[in-house]
């Protein structure tokens, strides 16, 4: 996925056309046209765009010769006035793009973006340019319309960053999607309201202060042991924000009402409730409540001037005397390192997974007390406290021997193994499973089942070696297929968080399938290693590769935000992780085992 981001980057650097005038965005409901003769533009090896029979395209918008499609000027059934333009995903590149430069924007500033949209879906996103030649691409919405009614959208877009140059805007139609815009308007959002009388709020505990403005960035994050003020000076970056249909809400203010913390929206629909705690090495916020039509909520996003070492697994970052932390205390909760080289501590929670009772740990301590604090968080929040002999396991000097990871050891060349890895490994990781979520023994190469993996344990313990076995946490269908939770039928409690229903049967030699709802959406961190079921009777049914499938097809599924990454005689949810764009693949293998009927429900 970040090949693809930065192959679209270097293809959009070179479509960067001029600025066009003083306005925000000029020609946004499409009424001035002009014809263009011949080809739109040269083939980059993607197509080209195709035009309608006259072959007008409206002045000021630029067709992404990168990302082309078909657009189509229209005058009947205009949302205003006269005209509005339909496009259509259909290169060889899947999403086509249409885009115009936006020279009037100023950094630092809050915009409103308003569209008219019909009949299909289509996302509003930025193309930012950057002094160092990089690219970003934030989403302002994702609108998804009906075919009989304009039907308005609108989001929010902060201007600007460190090194930002320019930005355009682009109305972003995905593969085999068509959609109908009008009225594109960017305007400068409101003013924020006043905020006389609010006080930054201020929360510490033994080693560490925080400030935040009213307007909700962080002004200090101070080391109470030197008094050093580790708070990243770029304000451009809230502690809070949230998503609604694809684009990000900016914070209005925020106002500490006891042991509680209120978020409001510019948006006065929308508002979340913290919780906040002070512990004596850590603070907590947990969510207590957040509007309903939220996708997420950034429950921190810490930058500080630390950049010595980040830990992104860990998702923390120190220098010589000071360090900090952010873990997720629950399984509601994302933690994640925006940045490698810099303090980017970030964590969320999404709609699609619950909100309310997420939580967050902050950690702000003396370097030489940072490992003592993450270690308080987990015992004090109930997070897994592995020991090893009798030692946390991070403080045990078994952890720093190196490992060998070999997943074919078995019982009948585990005495080979032995020999090479005493040349300098004090670890031998196995993968003993037949299959997963049940992690059965594998008969092949562990034919006497536990008793033959308790005999190599023992001598790999003998040998003076650790033994580690390697777990692929939650993944469902990895390994065989006949893992009894997910075979003939899969177990009813495993997670399904997203169905459509078939319109009409898929058999054995089935390459496209076809559901009825408009939109299905998926949650935007998907992992590989979920498996596509079907749920033809309350259970959710495997969906395995028929004896007639063919390697090689293109496999669709239509009408609907869910994609497949092909694997091994598997099939897995994907989903882009900057847009939840949806995007064709190539399986090696595609088809049904049993024939599935018409009202079938697909689903993760």
């Amino acid at each position: 996925m970040h090949s693809n981001r930065l192959l679209l980057a270097a293809e959009l650097l070179a479509v960067c056309g001029a600025a066009i005038g003083d306005a925000q965005l000029q020609n946004g409901g499409f009424e001035t046209t002009h014809t263009i003769a011949g080809a739109t533009h040269p083939d980059q090896g993607f197509g080209v765009w195709r035009l309608g029979a006259d072959g007008s395209a409206p002045t000021h918008w630029s067709l992404n010769p990168a990302y082309p499609g078909e657009l189509t000027v229209l005058s009947d059934g205009a949302h205003a006035r006269r005209n509005f333009v339909r496009i259509r995903g259909n290169g060889k590149r899947g999403q086509a793009h249409v885009y115009q430069p936006c020279p009037g924007l100023e950094v630092g500033k809050w915009y409103t973006v308003r569209a008219w949209v019909r009949g299909g879906s289509a996302t509003l996103l930025f193309y930012e340019y950057f002094k160092d030649g990089t690219m970003k691409f934030p989403s302002v919405v994702a609108a998804n319309a009906g075919p009989d009614k304009w039907e308005e959208v609108s989001g929010y877009y902060l201007c600007g960053g460190p090194g930002f140059t320019s930005a355009s805007l682009a109305i972003v139609v995905e593969a085999g999607k068509r959609v109908d815009v009008d009225d594109v308007q960017i305007e400068e959002a409101p003013a924020m309201p006043a905020i006389d009388g609010l006080q930054p709020v201020v929360i510490e505990n033994e080693l560490t202060r925080i400030v935040l403005s009213p307007r909700g960035h962080l002004q200090e994050f101070v080391a109470k042991k030197g008094g050093v003020n580790y708070a990243s000076p770029d304000t451009a970056v809230a502690m809070f924000s949230a998503s609604r249909r694809g684009g990000e809400v900016p914070v209005s203010f925020v106002e500490r009402k006891g042991a509680q913390l209120v978020i409001h929206f510019v948006d006065p629909k929308l508002e979340a409730t913290l919780k906040v705690a002070a512990a004596r090495r850590y603070f907590t916020f947990t969510v207590e409540r957040a509007s309903a039509d939220l996708d997420w909520l950034q429950l921190c996003n810490l930058r500080l001037n630390l950049g010595d070492s980040v830990g992104t697994l860990v998702n923390a970052a120190w220098d010589k005397d000071f360090g900090a932390c952010v873990l997720a205390c629950n399984d509601l909760t994302h933690s994640y390192s925006a940045d490698e080289s810099r303090a980017a501590l970030c964590a969320r929670c999404y709609r699609e997974f619950g909100m309310q009772g997420a939580k967050v740990a902050l950690i702000g301590a003396p370097r030489s007390q940072l490992l003592d604090a993450i270690e308080e968080v987990e015992l004090g929040e109930g997070l897994p406290h592995p020991m090893l002999n009798g030692k946390w396991i991070k403080r045990a000097p078994e952890r720093f021997a190196s490992y060998l990871m070999s997943h074919s050891v078995g019982e009948d060349n585990i005495d080979q193994v032995l020999e090479f890895a005493k040349g300098g490994f004090g670890c031998i990781e196995l993968y003993p499973w037949h299959s997963t979520p049940t992690y059965g023994i594998n008969r092949s190469l562990f034919p006497h089942g536990l008793a033959g993996l308790k005999t190599v344990a023992d001598k790999i313990h003998a040998a003076g070696l650790q033994l580690g076995l390697h777990t692929m946490q939650a993944m469902v269908g990895w390994g065989r297929k006949d893992d009894p939770y997910v075979s003939p039928k899969a177990d009813s409690r495993l997670l399904q968080s997203k169905h459509g229903t078939l319109a009409a049967a898929a058999d054995a030699q089935a390459v496209e399938l076809t559901v009825n709802e408009k939109s299905i959406r998926l949650p935007v961190d998907l992992a590989s290693g979920e498996a596509l079921a079907l749920d033809s009777d309350g259970a959710c049914a495997l969906w395995r590769p028929g004896p007639g499938a063919k390697p090689g097809k293109k496999l669709k599924v239509k009408g609907a935000n869910l994609l497949l990454q092909p694997g091994e005689n598997r099939f897995e949810l994907w989903c882009d992780a900057a847009k939840g764009a949806p995007r064709d693949v190539t399986v090696r293998v595609v088809g049904l085992g049993p024939r599935a009927s018409s009202g079938t429900t697909v689903g993760r």
